[in-house]
């Protein structure tokens, strides 16, 4: 669930009202272990990956973020 957090934090101040994202936890990330935050912001929904920095194939989560609408 950290690693869930964390992602969404990179997204920024768009993350702090409402939206919705979804999250698919792919391998754990091991402790002592490096991990690369992968966002591409511009799509629709905002797409966030964490990877492993040793193998770019390893994946560990990817998560996405839509916005809700304001009042």
């Amino acid at each position: 669930m950290w690693t869930y957090a964390r992602a969404l934090a990179v997204l920024g101040p768009q993350t702090s009202g409402p939206g919705t994202s979804h999250v698919w936890f792919q391998k754990p990330v091991l402790v002592p272990s490096t991990v690369e935050v992968v966002v591409d912001d511009r799509a629709e929904p905002a797409l966030v990956g964490l990877r492993s920095a040793k193998d770019v194939a390893t994946n560990h989560l990817v998560l996405t973020f839509q916005p809700g609408l304001s009042a």
